[in-house]
């Protein structure tokens, strides 16, 4: 971290109440290609290395979590007690309209492995829930839509939510877009059946778009 300590400092100005942020704009630059960008152009101000982002429409606790990431690779609003799904999409969400690759990836084994711990399968309400803020082409949309369709298909409803779980795949599947994908991915599972989506080690929901790559 010492190597940012000379850096210049980036106020973030978030929600309504513009509650601030302060974070090393190297930092910001390094975690993000749209920060990376914005800080080179618009956001940019004076010859001191000082800029300013405004965020009038973020959650001031996801911004949070964003920043306990970028300093200490580490989540702690997430995994401090049990994991907070609506707060996992919200991240998830920031990470994707911001290009931040690795921390997509380290919410989606985060949430991996909750299902693992807790041997829980996801709610139709969730993969609904990502729907709502656009998460369906995301891997986090890919990996919670294989879960509900495994546990559909996978003879699991009985055991673990039986009839209320019923009741929510009905009413998530009045969005037409997940209806539609889930009718997709049932036809999938059918052609070639696969297992619990949330094990495993691999990086088949992780996001390599900047060309990274898993440790192997």
């Amino acid at each position: 971290m010492a190597q940012y300590s000379q850096s210049g400092i980036t106020t973030i100005v978030v929600g309504p109440e513009e509650k601030l942020f302060y974070v090393h704009t190297n930092l910001l630059r390094q975690k993000s290609e749209a920060f990376r960008a914005a800080l080179s152009g618009k956001w940019k101000k004076g010859s001191d290395g000082e800029s300013e982002i405004v965020l009038e429409d973020e959650d001031p606790d996801v911004v949070e979590t964003i920043i306990d990431w970028i300093y200490h690779s580490v989540l702690p609003k997430l995994t401090t007690t049990k994991l907070d799904f609506s707060l996992c999409l919200l991240c998830y969400k920031f990470a994707e309209t911001r290009m931040m690759y690795s921390l997509k990836n380290t919410i989606v084994d985060l949430l991996r492995k909750d299902y693992v711990q807790h041997g829980y399968i996801a709610e139709a309400m969730e993969v609904s829930k990502a729907y709502k803020l656009d998460l369906g082409n995301t891997q986090m949309g890919k990996f919670l839509l294989k879960s509900t369709v495994y546990k559909i298909m996978g003879n699991h409803m009985i055991n673990k939510g039986g009839d209320a779980w019923e009741d929510q795949l009905i009413e998530a599947c009045e969005d037409g877009e997940l209806a539609k994908d889930i009718v997709k991915e049932v036809i999938a599972y059918r052609k070639v059946p696969y297992g619990a989506p949330y094990e495993g080690e691999g990086c088949y929901f992780h996001d390599h778009s900047d060309g990274s790559a898993c440790k192997q």
